[in-house]
């Protein structure tokens, strides 16, 4: 059995959008609550500072609801319950 994952925490400097990717089934499956740093890190890879923001609204629905210093949070619209 593959256990839910509530929530997603990454501070990687810059390469959370591979890792979000990467990621893309677990995100689709479980909507976790995401914590996301955006310190423009990101734009080493080809990315702009809330590039990753637009992707996750467009791919599963999730929006903004929350900023501490340069984390973002992020909460998907729909929510699914197994």
């Amino acid at each position: 059995d593959v256990q839910p994952v509530d929530a997603v925490f990454l501070d990687i400097e810059g390469a959370e959008w591979g890792a979000l990717h990467g990621a893309a089934e677990t995100l689709r499956r479980c909507l976790p609550l995401l914590v996301l740093e955006d310190n423009g890190c990101s734009r080493k890879y080809g990315i702009e500072p809330g590039e990753v923001g637009c992707w996750l609204a467009q791919e599963f629905g999730y929006r903004e609801v929350g900023q501490y210093d340069e984390d973002r949070i992020f909460v998907a619209v729909e929510t699914r319950h197994e």
